[in-house]
């Protein structure tokens, strides 16, 4: 983890990325209620879907402002606005835990909007001679979980479909 904070550190010091930090303190608070999930067996309930949706509204609204009124460079193209999107959506995904289903919906489109996003802003770096090694590890990481996740698509679709005709 260490590794990879030092790498989101140097991207947003030499090539403007500080948005591949944005979301991190709503990564740190899934990890936590998965931990404690998964582990502990306890579920903590106020890390959920609302809780980090508002929170991501919160630091999105600090990027804008920042950007707005004290002209700081972050978000400078719109590929890094598709990428960081994705970035926050993955982000919410984890911390729904009370329905699978729409984990894993909302996992699939916010993996669709980080490729898309990651594939462009590494496109937009390959023009300017400037690659940012995240720009391609969130193309790449990113892509193979959506491959991952597509190959499942119909057994997560069927499961709860199965799950509804029970309980009706």
């Amino acid at each position: 983890m260490l590794i990879f904070l030092s790498l989101k550190i140097y991207t947003g010091l030499e090539h403007g990325g500080w948005h591949y930090l944005a979301a991190d303190p709503i990564y740190i608070l899934a990890a936590i209620k998965n931990y404690r999930k998964d582990v502990l067996k306890k579920d903590l309930a106020i890390i959920n879907t609302t809780t980090s949706t508002l929170l991501s509204l919160v630091i999105i609204s600090t990027i804008l402002f920042l950007k707005c009124f004290y002209d700081a460079e972050i978000l400078t193209s719109t590929a890094r606005w598709v990428q960081t999107l994705g970035i926050f959506l993955f982000a919410i995904a984890l911390t729904t835990t009370e329905n699978e289903r729409k984990r894993y919906e909302l996992s699939m489109l916010a993996l669709s909007t980080m490729v898309f996003g990651s594939a462009w802003e590494l496109l937009d770096s390959l023009e300017s001679t400037k690659v940012a090694g995240l720009a391609l590890s969130y193309f790449l990481l990113p892509m193979t979980v959506l491959v991952f996740y597509g190959k499942k698509w119909s057994c997560y679709m069927r499961r709860d479909k199965l799950i509804e005709q029970k309980m009706n």
